[in-house]
């Protein structure tokens, strides 16, 4: 016995009872209430996310969300309206605001302020209580009660400046104001001027700018709390859209007295950043956008946006047109959404409002599918297809795909539905319409009725489980009829009354039936007459559901029981605890039942039955549950509501007794066509084929046109490139050469400043060690010092702490009494005060009262009478004042007794219950006093028969005990050996570990060695830089030198040339054996240098090459042991299965039969042992190959670790003596 867990999916519907019922969370996801509870839809992957606690709210009247998106406040009414704040990133509750304040059970308006710290709550009527919580610390600020101009007007609105948190504005029918949170109070500021004008909503564009709504049409623009400019809606919308709407400036506005009537009413604003959408008409936005000269004029009207009309409801009458409720734009101001008075969510893109044509207007489309407005009557579920198909009041049928969350079919007829019904194969339909019985055929975007049946209001009709048949209700008469010829094959008569709910067995032999007459029929369909009846007067039956051996009947009806029905009798009763059940629901399987309530609630009952019944509740519908279907597989349910929400919750059995097997089956993707949609689709096909060949010619031909032109174009480029790069060529040639004797002279000055800062190194270093022995002399001379100067203050320390110390504590003393003396003299002082304080108040009254004598005396005799006069308006006021007193008074108790004779009227009608079901409780247990009487006779004859049988099967148990006694000792010795295999298996675990540290470490090791390549490269750069800065000098030498040449013939003048350059050029003494260069040696040098950078760089490809294959091998031994560690694992779990079945082997092998003899049982005990060796033989065979294999790879990284080992060593050796490896490869060289 279990209860079935249910949890929600997907909630297709929409509330259309709350004022602006649509918001942003961001730019994907959109917030809205369904049913009971308020979720979020992501618009670009299309799915919803559920709050739990929030579907657990029973009167959900408003809800408000704040500016920076994430908190949620929530008005729930019982008594006394309750504000729940939410947060939306954690899904859970913040806080609880309770409304004492606020008389009404209402609360007409929410808003959050711009800081999120308060929350604004508008009351209802009649005082319209306006209320300001901090509600983090659920603190009220202040309250406030607008004064009405009539006892009859209503406030409409109350709204939060964005920018302002202390800045509110309140609007309704002759009023307009704006206030400011002051010093813990609201105050009004500015001067609104108020005509006989309602105003409805209200919106802020900025931090001074304000816009209000009016029901004339009128949009009222204030700045700064006045009046600039007014936008009559009703006449621009008359007009062509780009009329500019009718403005006026403040002076104008002032002067003149005439009000504009007969307008539709402005029902919502929402503002964005470049202007503002209202709503103006049925179905109408107007989009304004800002102008750009706002000294002249505002905003201008930029286009109108409609609600796309059905063409089926065009002939509706104009209550039932479509509106607009709520208003939302995107954070990126890209989309807007709109909810319409029909339960519809509209969407459009911003940019193709400000993009489209002028003078065209706009039309909204369907967020994500259309959704039913008003109850949605009957539902049911398609097993080949993943149809479920509804029908609702809205004269609607709409076919939903529960794969995808879409809905595939919609279509809107004239006449009002009653029943609806899909076939198991999924693509066909019955539908009862208030005139006949409709088959229609389920095509790819329509429904195409095909028969017609003569049945009016068929208010039930279903599908044989096998598609062959169908049942129809006419009247009270239950009619059957083929799918395959249409023919009645049977009428089914017996109801006296409506018949509720229609339910076919699972072998379509028998039909369960159950009215408003209280009769539960079970009809054969062979035989064509009733098998079966459970009449109970005065219970109106509204579900039955079927067991799968269709022994069983469950019914719920009006007497708010369940109850189970097999062969005719009630054998079990469960109440509901006084709320009345509108359907019932079986799975597929028989192990979960699941029940619908007339307030809207899921109940997951406790199956099989118990008494008292056990249920968990689950919430998501606003209304009673009219209809129930579990899918084929038991994984899914629909429940519909009469709220117009339909819901898929996801089932399962805790206990896990449903079969986790998947569809054998899967669904059907193939749709029905019709010939004629299907020839005008293959026409536009081959239409669309030829005008993608005709484009596709056109094409080519200009592509081989612009290859043509192009051509000429990259030959003549490539000819101006190829001399271009010969001439670089040359250039490069040429600038090679002087390199190369640019980089011998560097080479040879290079030589020269190494020597020679060589010698400047030792001379430094010399100088530096005579300082540091000097200035460390200095330091210990000074650390002496200061230690005898720290002994000198701390003694000093000790001597002036000691003498601190005595004198505070005089101080202190004195101190003391000083603050005594002070203390008394401050109460003597008050004493005195006290008495002045006194005598003065007294003569103060003195004063006044010879004051006021004097006053009465000098008045005349006219003031006297106009004294008696004002005495006598207060008195009558006083006396009006008591007498409203009284009358609202008399009212509460007015009221109060009311809701004391409904109490009791309550209590009456439950008591009347109890008594009746008490007295059906005394009949059927007197009942079950009888059948127990008899049963306990027969369980005594049963138990003197099981006393013989349990002796016998003693004597089997004795030998079994034995048996597995035995089993159980060779079970050890096969557990130690599988627990040092455990050990040796971690151990070759730890050795992979070490393997792969060695790795690492090899790894630190090369990239040590290419720090040192980076390093030499470094060096050998900025030698390159040097002899750059070499040839610079050489250049400017040269310069010089031509400098001189022109003094060749004058030898004084060169003389001094010559000097001059020598001074210039020459810093010390060159020697003459420094100049000399042998050029084969160098060459020799260059030689050997390029070699061994050859050399170097095989050895790191060839280095990268072997730590790539290393690691390509590790990785390959890793996955092969993690291959070998989920082989073992399974095994472990193949050992543990058995384990586990030795406890069952007694039963799988039948030895607790009472028929089976002990040889037998003895043979099969051996047999199973036999198989039970073989089977640990096969084990200790698989793990010994396996340990094979782990040897063998363990083998192979020793070898590749000890190849790595020589590698480095050798790669080592090069580096450390660089001069020998040069030698060796200079001697390799030579015999090559």
């Amino acid at each position: 016995m279990s209860i079935a867990e249910v949890s929600l999916v997907h909630l297709f519907g929409l509330r259309n009872d709350i004022p602006n019922n649509v918001f942003y969370c961001d730019d994907q996801n959109i917030i809205y209430p369904a049913g009971s509870t308020i979720l979020t839809y992501n618009a670009l992957h299309k799915h919803q996310t559920h709050f739990d606690e929030l579907r657990k709210l029973r009167n959900l009247k408003n809800f408000a969300l704040s500016q920076n998106k994430r908190y949620l406040a929530v008005s729930d009414s019982v008594d006394k309206p309750n504000i729940f704040i939410y947060d939306l990133s954690t899904s859970k509750r913040r806080k609880t605001l309770y409304c004492t304040e606020v008389q009404s059970k209402d609360v007409v308006s929410l808003s959050f302020s711009s800081d999120h710290k308060y929350v604004l709550v508008l009351g209802g009527s009649p005082d319209y209580t306006l209320v300001v919580y901090l509600w983090e610390k659920g603190k009220i600020v202040t309250t406030l009660k607008p004064n009405m101009p009539n006892a009859w007007a209503a406030v409409n609105q109350a709204v939060y400046n964005p920018a302002d948190p202390a800045v509110i504005v309140v609007v309704g029918q002759h009023l307009l104001k704006m206030l400011r949170l002051t010093e813990g109070s609201l105050r009004q500021f500015g001067h609104q001027r108020v005509e006989n004008t309602n105003y409805l909503c209200a919106a802020w564009a900025g931090q001074n700018r304000l816009l209000v709504g009016t029901d004339q049409g009128r949009v009222v623009l204030y700045d700064a709390a006045e009046l600039k400019a007014e936008f009559r809606l009703s006449e621009a919308a008359s007009r062509e859209p780009t009329a500019e709407p009718e403005r006026r400036s403040t002076s104008a506005a002032r002067s003149s007295s005439v009000i504009s009537s007969g307008g539709e009413p402005v029902t919502s604003i929402v503002t964005f950043s470049k202007g503002f959408v209202a709503v103006c008409g049925v179905g109408v936005a107007h989009v304004f956008d800002r102008a750009e000269d706002q000294t002249t004029e505002f905003y201008r009207l930029l286009r109108t946006v409609h609600i796309p009309q059905d063409p089926g409801r065009l002939a509706a009458s104009a209550d039932l047109q479509e509106g607009i409720t709520g208003l939302a734009v995107s954070p990126s101001e890209e989309t807007l959404v709109a909810a319409s008075t029909r339960s519809q969510l509209y969407v459009i893109a911003m940019s193709s409002v400000f993009l489209t044509s002028k003078g065209a207007d706009c039309l909204f489309e369907h967020l994500s599918t259309p959704f039913h407005y008003g109850s949605i009557l009957d539902m049911d579920l398609s097993f080949r297809r993943p149809f479920a198909v509804t029908c609702g009041s809205d004269r609607t049928v709409a076919v939903w795909n529960h794969k995808t969350m879409t809905l595939d079919v919609y279509k809107q007829f004239q006449d009002d539905l009653h029943s609806v019904a899909i076939h198991p194969l999924g693509y066909s339909l019955l539908a009862g319409f208030s005139d006949k019985l409709r088959y229609m055929m389920i095509l790819m975007n329509d429904l195409r009725p095909i028969k017609e049946f003569a049945i009016r209001s068929c208010t039930q009709c279903a599908f044989s489980n096998g598609g062959h048949l169908f049942a129809a209700v006419h009247g009270n008469v239950i009619q059957i009829y083929s799918t395959i010829t249409f023919e009645n094959v049977g009428n089914l008569k017996g109801h006296g009354g409506k018949i509720r709910a229609l339910r076919w067995a699972p072998s379509d032999n028998r039909l369960v039936s159950c009215g408003m007459e209280g009769a539960i029929y079970e009809w054969d369909l062979q035989l064509g007459r009733r098998c079966g009846e459970n009449v109970l007067r005065g219970c109106n039956y509204f579900s039955t559901a079927v067991s799968p051996d269709a022994k069983t009947i469950y019914a719920v009806g009006s007497d708010k029981l369940i109850k189970e029905v097999s062969d005719s009798q009630v054998i079990r009763e469960v109440s509901c605890q006084d709320v009345v059940p509108t359907w019932v629901a079986l799975s597929r399987s028989g192990r979960m039942l699941f029940l619908g309530l007339q307030s809207g609630v899921l109940r997951s009952v406790k199956f099989p039955l118990s008494i008292p019944g056990e249920w968990e509740e689950h919430f998501a519908h606003n209304d009673a549950i009219t209809k129930m279907a579990v899918l084929a597989d038991d994984s899914q349910m629909f429940t519909c509501s009469s709220d117009g929400t339909l819901a898929l919750w996801q089932i399962q059995d805790p206990e896990g007794r449903l079969s986790k097997r998947e569809r054998a089956i899967p669904y059907a993707e193939e749709i029905l066509v019709s010939k004629v949609e299907l020839d005008e689709k293959t026409r536009l096909i081959n239409e669309l084929n030829t005008r993608v060949s005709e484009l596709r010619l056109e094409n080519e031909y200009q592509l081989r046109l612009k290859d043509m032109t192009y051509g000429d174009k990259i030959r003549q480029l490539t000819e101006r490139a190829d001399q271009d790069i010969q001439t670089l060529n040359d250039t490069i040639e040429s600038l090679k050469e002087e390199n190369e004797a640019d980089r011998d002279a560097h080479k040879q000055q290079l030589e020269d400043i190494r020597a020679q800062h060589q010698e400047e190194v030792q001379l430094l270093e010399s100088n530096s060690n005579a300082k540091l022995i000097v200035e460390y002399e200095k330091y210990q001379a000074l650390e002496n010092k200061m230690a005898m100067m720290k002994e000198d203050y701390e003694k000093q320390l000790v001597d002036l702490a000691a003498a601190d110390q005595a004198v505070l504590s005089a101080q202190a003393e004195e101190h003391e009494e000083r603050i005594r003396e002070k203390v008394a003299l401050l109460e003597e002082a008050r004493e005195e005060a006290d008495q002045q304080k006194k005598t003065y108040e007294e003569m103060q009254v003195q004063i006044e009262e010879d004051g006021d004598r004097e006053i009465v005396d000098i008045k005349t005799k006219y003031e006297y009478k106009l004294k008696a006069e004002r005495n006598a308006n207060v008195r009558l006021r006083g006396e009006t004042g008591v007498m409203k007193k009284r009358f609202v008074s008399l009212t509460k108790e007015l009221e109060e007794q009311r809701q004391e004779i409904q109490r009791l009227q309550g209590e009456h009608s439950k008591l009347q219950s109890i008594i009746k079901n008490l007295e059906r409780d005394i009949i059927g247990l007197k009942k079950e006093v009888q059948e127990r009487d008899e049963t306990i006779n027969e369980k005594e004859k049963r138990i003197y028969d099981l006393k013989k049988k349990n002796q016998e099967l003693e004597k089997f148990k004795f030998v079994l005990d034995y048996k597995i006694k035995e089993l159980k000792k060779q079970i050890e010795p096969r557990e130690i050996e599988i627990k040092d295999m455990k050990e040796t298996i971690n151990a070759m675990e730890n050795e992979l570990e070490n393997y792969h540290k060695k790795n690492t470490e090899q790894e630190l090791q090369l990239q040590e060695f290419r720090q040192k390549l980076h390093a030499i490269e470094a060096e050998l750069h900025r030698a390159v830089q040097r002899n750059f800065d070499f040839t610079v000098v050489m250049n400017r030498y040269r310069s010089d030198l031509f400098s001189c040449m022109d003094f060749i013939q004058d030898p004084k003048k060169l003389k001094e040339s010559i000097k001059a350059l020598y001074s210039k050029h020459v810093t010390s003494e060159i020697r003459p054996e420094k100049l000399l260069v042998d050029d084969s040696s160098l060459k020799e040098f260059s030689r050997q240098r390029d070699y061994l950078e050859r050399t170097v760089a095989g050895l790191k490809h060839k280095l990268t090459k072997d730590t790539h294959l290393q690691r390509a091998d590790n990785i390959r031994v890793v996955q092969e042991n993690v291959a070998l560690i989920a082989e073992i694992n399974n095994l472990r779990a193949e050992l543990h299965a058995l384990r586990n079945s030795m406890d069952g082997l007694e039963s799988a092998l039948g030895l607790r039969r009472s028929s089976v003899t002990p040889a037998e049982a003895q043979a099969k005990l051996d047999k199973a042992i036999v198989r039970l060796d073989q089977l640990q033989e096969q084990q200790l065979q698989q793990l010994q190959a396996r340990d094979q294999v782990i040897d063998a790879q363990r083998h192979e990284l020793q070898l590749q670790a000890s190849q790595i080992v020589q590698l480095q060593h050798e790669l080592g050796k090069c580096l450390a003596k660089p001069d020998a490896f040069l030698q060796s490869l200079g001697e390799e060289s030579d015999r090559a």
